[in-house]
């Protein structure tokens, strides 16, 4: 065992059909490989001199390590930066939190993870709610008709009003999309939205053997809204919404 840091990927099963990560580069170029647990092993490389930034090519080297395991085999992401002081730990953390990490793994085999993003494509927002709801335009002319400068209650009022509209259509999307994609899911994990803009951000655990019925379900799913919504889905990748993984030496 050696005492020098690594640098983590992420965990997979540890049996004879385990991908040979031997011929793999990660960050700052190191080699990849596996340290082996009882059942489970991590993936590893030297971790690199110095401080370790988020720039563009390390993010890509540890993205790129990730979609590689992905595409051969169940994984549970690491985030990126995540050091261990030496292979002791990594083995120590393996055989501590075996049966955790192997009940996960079993949750994401044969899966991966893919963002589906629906946002409201439209200028502006309020406006368009605006537009949509006459007893929000009657507070806004109230408030702001002939001129008149609304008090901070009144502004209070409107944006309540506001907010309440916005929930109780993003709440009546979310339910239409998940009518169209919950079949072809294994998992959904319903995120908050990014902006006022945004209407639903689902990261879904999609099968591998699936990604064909997901994207024709979303498509269905689209073809339901109007030419205001925009959706938008990522190809797929690590599980990353549906692991937890907190290394700690």
């Amino acid at each position: 065992m050696s005492d020098a840091p690594l640098y983590l990927y992420g965990i997979i099963d540890a049996s004879p059909d385990a991908p040979d990560v031997s011929e793999w580069t990660g960050i700052k170029g190191a080699s990849v490989r596996m340290l082996e647990g009882e059942q489970v092993a991590a993936v590893v490389s030297d971790a690199p001199t110095g401080k370790l930034r988020p720039r563009r090519r390390n993010l890509k080297a540890h993205h790129d390590t990730l979609r590689s395991l992905t595409d051969r085999t169940a994984v549970l992401p690491m985030a990126f930066g995540v050091l261990a002081d030496s292979e002791q730990d990594v083995t120590h953390f393996l055989d501590t939190h075996r049966d955790v990490l192997i009940e996960q793994l079993a949750r994401v085999r044969g899966q991966a993870e893919v963002t589906l993003r629906v946002r409201w494509n439209v200028d502006d927002i309020f406006d368009y709610f605006v537009s949509r709801y006459e007893r929000l335009q009657d507070m806004r002319d109230a408030f702001f008709g002939n001129g008149a400068s609304a008090s901070r209650q009144e502004m209070i009022q409107l944006g309540e009003q506001f907010e309440s509209l916005l929930q109780a259509e993003r709440e009546a999307h979310l339910d239409t999309v998940l009518d169209h994609i919950e079949s072809v899911c294994g998992a959904i994990e319903i995120q908050d939205p990014k902006n006022e803009s945004e209407v639903m951000n689902l990261a879904c655990l999609v099968p591998k053997s699936g990604q064909d019925a997901f994207e024709e379900a979303v498509h269905e799913a689209a073809g339901s809204f109007g030419e205001e919504f925009l959706f938008k889905y990522t190809d797929p990748m690590a599980p990353y919404s549906f692991a937890d993984v907190a290394f700690d030496n």
